[in-house]
Protein backbone atom coordinates (compact mmCIF):
# COMPACT_ATOMS: atom_id res chain seq x y z
CA UNK A 1 0.00 0.00 0.00
CA UNK A 2 1.02 3.60 -0.58
CA UNK A 3 0.68 4.81 3.03
CA UNK A 4 2.83 7.94 3.17
CA UNK A 5 3.19 10.51 0.40
CA UNK A 6 5.82 13.27 0.33
CA UNK A 7 5.06 16.46 -1.63
CA UNK A 8 7.80 19.11 -1.98
CA UNK A 9 6.57 22.68 -2.46
CA UNK A 10 8.06 26.06 -3.29
CA UNK A 11 4.54 27.59 -3.04
CA UNK A 12 4.40 28.09 -6.83
CA UNK A 13 1.29 27.29 -8.90
CA UNK A 14 3.10 24.26 -10.28
CA UNK A 15 3.84 22.76 -6.86
CA UNK A 16 0.37 23.61 -5.53
CA UNK A 17 -1.17 21.78 -8.49
CA UNK A 18 0.98 18.74 -7.68
CA UNK A 19 -0.22 18.90 -4.06
CA UNK A 20 -3.83 19.13 -5.20
CA UNK A 21 -3.28 15.98 -7.31
CA UNK A 22 -1.57 14.22 -4.38
CA UNK A 23 -4.48 15.00 -2.05
CA UNK A 24 -7.04 13.56 -4.48
CA UNK A 25 -4.87 10.49 -5.00
CA UNK A 26 -4.41 10.01 -1.24
CA UNK A 27 -8.18 10.16 -0.71
CA UNK A 28 -8.77 7.64 -3.49
CA UNK A 29 -6.19 5.10 -2.32
CA UNK A 30 -6.72 5.85 1.39
CA UNK A 31 -3.16 6.85 2.24
CA UNK A 32 -2.42 7.46 5.91
CA UNK A 33 -0.59 10.77 5.59
CA UNK A 34 0.77 13.44 3.26
CA UNK A 35 3.97 15.19 4.30
CA UNK A 36 4.25 18.65 2.69
CA UNK A 37 7.87 19.77 2.67
CA UNK A 38 9.55 23.07 1.84
CA UNK A 39 13.33 22.99 1.41
CA UNK A 40 15.35 26.14 1.96
CA UNK A 41 19.03 27.00 2.23
CA UNK A 42 19.64 30.03 4.47
CA UNK A 43 21.43 32.98 2.89
CA UNK A 44 25.00 33.35 4.05
CA UNK A 45 27.42 36.26 4.41
CA UNK A 46 31.10 36.29 5.36
CA UNK A 47 33.17 38.56 7.59
CA UNK A 48 36.69 39.73 6.74
CA UNK A 49 38.21 36.54 8.16
CA UNK A 50 35.96 34.28 6.10
CA UNK A 51 33.76 33.21 9.02
CA UNK A 52 30.18 32.45 7.99
CA UNK A 53 27.54 34.85 9.30
CA UNK A 54 23.80 34.37 8.94
CA UNK A 55 21.75 37.56 9.01
CA UNK A 56 19.11 37.33 11.75
CA UNK A 57 16.86 39.72 9.87
CA UNK A 58 17.09 37.65 6.70
CA UNK A 59 16.40 34.45 8.63
CA UNK A 60 13.36 36.01 10.34
CA UNK A 61 11.99 37.35 7.05
CA UNK A 62 12.47 33.98 5.41
CA UNK A 63 10.66 32.28 8.28
CA UNK A 64 7.71 34.63 7.82
CA UNK A 65 7.69 34.01 4.06
CA UNK A 66 7.58 30.25 4.60
CA UNK A 67 4.80 30.61 7.17
CA UNK A 68 2.82 32.70 4.68
CA UNK A 69 3.50 30.10 2.00
CA UNK A 70 1.98 27.29 4.06
CA UNK A 71 -1.04 29.49 4.81
CA UNK A 72 -1.42 30.07 1.05
CA UNK A 73 -1.43 26.31 0.51
CA UNK A 74 -4.26 25.82 3.02
CA UNK A 75 -6.40 28.33 1.13
CA UNK A 76 -5.44 27.06 -2.34
CA UNK A 77 -6.06 23.38 -1.48
CA UNK A 78 -9.06 23.30 0.89
CA UNK A 79 -9.30 19.53 0.32
CA UNK A 80 -6.40 19.20 2.78
CA UNK A 81 -8.92 19.35 5.62
CA UNK A 82 -10.25 15.97 4.48
CA UNK A 83 -6.95 14.12 5.04
CA UNK A 84 -4.19 13.71 7.59
CA UNK A 85 -1.21 15.90 6.69
CA UNK A 86 1.81 17.57 8.24
CA UNK A 87 4.07 20.41 7.05
CA UNK A 88 7.80 20.63 7.47
CA UNK A 89 10.63 22.99 6.57
CA UNK A 90 13.97 21.38 5.76
CA UNK A 91 17.12 23.50 5.84
CA UNK A 92 18.82 21.72 2.98
CA UNK A 93 18.83 21.55 -0.79
CA UNK A 94 15.69 20.10 -2.35
CA UNK A 95 17.37 16.85 -3.40
CA UNK A 96 19.10 16.32 -0.03
CA UNK A 97 15.84 17.04 1.79
CA UNK A 98 13.88 14.58 -0.38
CA UNK A 99 16.44 11.81 0.03
CA UNK A 100 16.65 12.32 3.80
CA UNK A 101 12.90 12.52 4.42
CA UNK A 102 12.03 9.65 2.08
CA UNK A 103 14.21 7.42 4.27
CA UNK A 104 13.55 8.80 7.77
CA UNK A 105 9.78 9.15 7.25
CA UNK A 106 9.26 5.83 5.42
CA UNK A 107 7.85 7.54 2.33
CA UNK A 108 6.16 5.29 -0.23
CA UNK A 109 5.69 7.89 -2.97
CA UNK A 110 7.03 11.36 -3.84
CA UNK A 111 4.66 13.61 -5.81
CA UNK A 112 6.19 16.68 -7.43
CA UNK A 113 5.29 19.16 -10.16
CA UNK A 114 7.00 20.04 -13.42
CA UNK A 115 6.35 23.00 -15.69
CA UNK A 116 7.12 21.13 -18.90
CA UNK A 117 9.09 24.23 -19.89
CA UNK A 118 12.09 24.73 -22.14
CA UNK A 119 15.24 26.83 -22.07
CA UNK A 120 16.35 28.13 -18.67
CA UNK A 121 13.09 26.96 -17.04
CA UNK A 122 13.96 23.41 -18.06
CA UNK A 123 17.25 23.71 -16.20
CA UNK A 124 15.51 24.92 -13.04
CA UNK A 125 12.42 22.70 -12.97
CA UNK A 126 13.32 19.76 -15.17
CA UNK A 127 16.61 19.08 -13.41
CA UNK A 128 14.87 18.87 -10.02
CA UNK A 129 12.43 16.23 -11.24
CA UNK A 130 15.07 14.28 -13.15
CA UNK A 131 17.63 14.43 -10.33
CA UNK A 132 15.02 13.35 -7.77
CA UNK A 133 14.16 10.35 -9.92
CA UNK A 134 17.81 9.42 -10.37
CA UNK A 135 18.87 9.95 -6.73
CA UNK A 136 15.89 8.85 -4.60
CA UNK A 137 15.27 5.17 -4.07
CA UNK A 138 11.55 5.86 -3.97
CA UNK A 139 8.82 6.01 -6.65
CA UNK A 140 8.34 9.55 -7.97
CA UNK A 141 5.09 10.76 -9.52
CA UNK A 142 5.71 13.82 -11.73
CA UNK A 143 2.67 16.04 -12.31
CA UNK A 144 2.62 18.50 -15.25
CA UNK A 145 1.53 22.00 -14.29
CA UNK A 146 -1.80 21.76 -16.14
CA UNK A 147 -2.66 18.16 -15.25
CA UNK A 148 -5.75 17.46 -13.17
CA UNK A 149 -6.58 14.38 -11.15
CA UNK A 150 -8.88 11.84 -12.76
CA UNK A 151 -9.61 8.14 -12.54
CA UNK A 152 -6.61 6.18 -13.84
CA UNK A 153 -8.12 3.87 -16.43
CA UNK A 154 -5.18 3.31 -18.75
CA UNK A 155 -1.51 3.06 -17.73
CA UNK A 156 1.39 2.85 -20.17
CA UNK A 157 4.55 1.15 -18.93
CA UNK A 158 7.50 1.98 -21.19
CA UNK A 159 9.78 -1.05 -21.05
CA UNK A 160 13.22 -1.74 -22.46
CA UNK A 161 12.80 -5.43 -21.52
CA UNK A 162 16.03 -5.44 -19.56
CA UNK A 163 16.32 -7.58 -16.43
CA UNK A 164 14.69 -5.99 -13.40
CA UNK A 165 13.58 -6.80 -9.86
CA UNK A 166 9.96 -7.95 -9.77
CA UNK A 167 9.44 -6.06 -6.50
CA UNK A 168 10.08 -2.76 -8.29
CA UNK A 169 6.69 -3.07 -9.99
CA UNK A 170 4.68 -3.26 -6.76
CA UNK A 171 3.69 0.47 -6.78
CA UNK A 172 2.41 0.11 -10.33
CA UNK A 173 0.49 -3.04 -9.50
CA UNK A 174 -0.99 -1.35 -6.42
CA UNK A 175 -2.28 1.60 -8.45
CA UNK A 176 -3.63 -0.68 -11.17
CA UNK A 177 -5.52 -2.81 -8.66
CA UNK A 178 -6.94 0.17 -6.75
CA UNK A 179 -8.15 1.92 -9.91
CA UNK A 180 -8.95 -1.19 -11.95
CA UNK A 181 -6.56 0.09 -14.62
CA UNK A 182 -5.42 -1.57 -17.81
CA UNK A 183 -1.62 -1.68 -18.24
CA UNK A 184 -0.14 -1.41 -21.73
CA UNK A 185 3.48 -2.59 -21.83
CA UNK A 186 5.02 -0.56 -24.64
CA UNK A 187 8.42 -1.26 -26.17
CA UNK A 188 9.91 1.26 -28.60
CA UNK A 189 12.78 0.09 -30.79
CA UNK A 190 14.19 0.79 -34.24
CA UNK A 191 14.78 -2.93 -34.74
CA UNK A 192 11.76 -4.89 -35.93
CA UNK A 193 12.96 -8.11 -34.29
CA UNK A 194 13.06 -8.47 -30.50
CA UNK A 195 16.37 -9.93 -29.29
CA UNK A 196 16.18 -13.28 -27.51
CA UNK A 197 17.15 -11.89 -24.10
CA UNK A 198 14.50 -9.17 -24.37
CA UNK A 199 11.92 -11.72 -25.48
CA UNK A 200 12.65 -13.81 -22.37
CA UNK A 201 12.28 -10.78 -20.10
CA UNK A 202 9.02 -9.86 -21.85
CA UNK A 203 7.62 -13.27 -20.93
CA UNK A 204 8.26 -12.56 -17.25
CA UNK A 205 5.66 -9.80 -17.30
CA UNK A 206 3.04 -12.53 -17.51
CA UNK A 207 4.05 -13.49 -13.99
CA UNK A 208 4.53 -9.91 -12.79
CA UNK A 209 1.03 -8.87 -13.86
CA UNK A 210 -0.87 -12.05 -13.14
CA UNK A 211 -4.58 -11.27 -12.56
CA UNK A 212 -4.08 -7.70 -13.86
CA UNK A 213 -5.54 -6.64 -17.21
CA UNK A 214 -2.48 -6.01 -19.42
CA UNK A 215 -1.42 -6.06 -23.05
CA UNK A 216 1.75 -5.64 -25.15
CA UNK A 217 2.55 -3.13 -27.87
CA UNK A 218 5.67 -2.88 -30.03
CA UNK A 219 6.41 0.45 -31.71
CA UNK A 220 9.05 0.65 -34.40
CA UNK A 221 10.83 3.97 -33.92
CA UNK A 222 14.44 4.99 -33.28
CA UNK A 223 13.27 7.82 -31.01
CA UNK A 224 11.81 6.59 -27.69
CA UNK A 225 10.06 9.87 -26.89
CA UNK A 226 8.45 10.20 -30.32
CA UNK A 227 7.34 6.58 -30.25
CA UNK A 228 5.72 6.91 -26.83
CA UNK A 229 4.05 10.21 -27.70
CA UNK A 230 2.72 8.57 -30.85
CA UNK A 231 1.12 5.85 -28.73
CA UNK A 232 -0.21 8.32 -26.13
CA UNK A 233 -1.87 10.40 -28.86
CA UNK A 234 -3.49 7.31 -30.37
CA UNK A 235 -4.73 5.81 -27.10
CA UNK A 236 -6.21 7.79 -24.23
CA UNK A 237 -3.59 7.51 -21.47
CA UNK A 238 -3.86 8.59 -17.83
CA UNK A 239 -0.41 7.63 -16.54
CA UNK A 240 2.98 6.94 -18.11
CA UNK A 241 5.43 4.74 -16.18
CA UNK A 242 9.20 4.48 -16.57
CA UNK A 243 11.80 2.39 -14.75
CA UNK A 244 14.96 4.53 -15.02
CA UNK A 245 18.26 2.69 -14.86
CA UNK A 246 20.73 3.83 -12.20
CA UNK A 247 23.93 2.43 -13.66
CA UNK A 248 26.26 4.76 -15.65
CA UNK A 249 25.41 3.09 -18.95
CA UNK A 250 21.69 3.91 -18.61
CA UNK A 251 21.96 6.70 -21.18
CA UNK A 252 23.13 4.21 -23.80
CA UNK A 253 20.84 1.35 -22.73
CA UNK A 254 17.51 3.16 -22.65
CA UNK A 255 18.07 6.17 -24.82
CA UNK A 256 19.07 8.39 -21.85
CA UNK A 257 18.55 11.74 -23.49
CA UNK A 258 15.12 10.57 -24.60
CA UNK A 259 14.06 9.55 -21.09
CA UNK A 260 15.27 12.86 -19.65
CA UNK A 261 13.36 14.68 -22.36
CA UNK A 262 10.22 12.69 -21.56
CA UNK A 263 10.45 13.83 -17.94
CA UNK A 264 10.96 17.45 -19.05
CA UNK A 265 8.11 17.46 -21.55
CA UNK A 266 5.53 15.07 -20.15
CA UNK A 267 1.95 16.27 -20.62
CA UNK A 268 0.42 13.48 -18.53
CA UNK A 269 1.39 12.32 -15.02
CA UNK A 270 4.55 10.22 -15.09
CA UNK A 271 5.46 7.57 -12.52
CA UNK A 272 9.18 6.79 -12.27
CA UNK A 273 9.96 3.61 -10.33
CA UNK A 274 13.47 2.71 -9.12
CA UNK A 275 14.86 -0.65 -10.25
CA UNK A 276 14.74 -2.02 -6.72
CA UNK A 277 12.69 -1.03 -3.66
Amino acid sequence: MIKRILVPTDFSNCSINALRYAVQLAKKIRSEEILIMHATVAGEAYDEEGVTLVSKKTAWERKEEIKAGFELIKKAVPELQDINYTTRTQHASLIDALISLSISSNIDLIVMGTTGASGIDKVIYGTNAYTTIKECNCPVLVIPEKATFKHIKHIIMASDFKQMDEGALEPLKTLSQLFGSTISIVHVDGDKKLANDKAEEAKKFERYFKNINHRYHFIENDDVEKGLNEYIRKYNTDLLTLVPRKHPLYDQVFGGGDSKSIIFHTKIPLLAIPETL
